[in-house]
């Protein structure tokens, strides 16, 4: 409950700020390995076992406060694996490639092409921060229109896994990305485990 409190506390500032520049500003004491648990809904709950960093439609906010976007297809669902909110985020394999600008002055029809034409089940937006405390005019317009009670759309906030970070940060410096060659820091990043494959036996005929 403290939680949300917290979070309409936020949206309350949003009728303090100037009329010249709308900013939105996040704060909250999380670690980059513990997704915060403040969320917006609106007519429809989120699913008990949505235990997870990613979601269909991911946003990431930068350290200036600009607009990023990529897509994840969700494949498997993570009820019953045991794992939870102090599991590190799984490797997606996130391209900078797959990351695009949003453009702020076109926000709206950049949602109705790529986020509201879907269906309302599976419009659950997760918004990733570079750091835990973010002023964005970006973000609060973003908030704003999803804050719309007439379009169905679930959201939450963290702080961006380390995936997100590295694959901006080599989007942004325009450098190849090989993601075999970088240190991942597996406290941050959970990789599956390795299957080997044996070459097949058949089993063994005395004829």
């Amino acid at each position: 409950m403290s939680r949300i409190l917290s979070l309409i506390s936020l949206l309350a500032l949003f009728s303090c700020l100037g009329s010249e520049e709308k900013k939105f500003v996040f704060t909250d004491q999380v670690n980059s390995t513990k997704k915060t648990d403040l969320i917006k809904q609106n007519e429809l709950p989120l699913l008990p076992n949505l235990k997870t960093w990613y979601t269909n439609f991911n946003f990431i906010i930068d350290s200036f406060g600009g607009l990023y976007f990529y897509q994840h297809q969700l494949n498997s669902s993570r009820c019953g694996t045991g794992l939870d909110e102090n599991t590190p985020p799984e490797f997606i394999d996130l391209r900078p490639t797959q990351i695009v600008v949003v453009p702020k002055e076109n926000l709206r029809r950049f949602l109705e092409l790529n986020i509201f034409n879907h269906d309302a089940a599976n419009r659950v937006i997760s918004i990733g921060l570079l750091k835990d405390t973010i002023i964005s005019e970006g973000l609060y317009r973003l908030t704003q229109l999803l804050n719309d009670n007439t379009i169905k759309t679930q959201w939450f906030l963290r702080l961006a896994t380390q995936e997100e970070y590295i694959a901006l940060d080599y989007k942004k410096r325009h450098v190849r990305f090989y993601p075999e060659d970088i240190h991942w820091d597996s406290s941050k990043t959970r990789f599956p485990p390795k299957i080997e494959i044996t070459e097949y036996v058949p089993p063994k005929s005395e004829e």
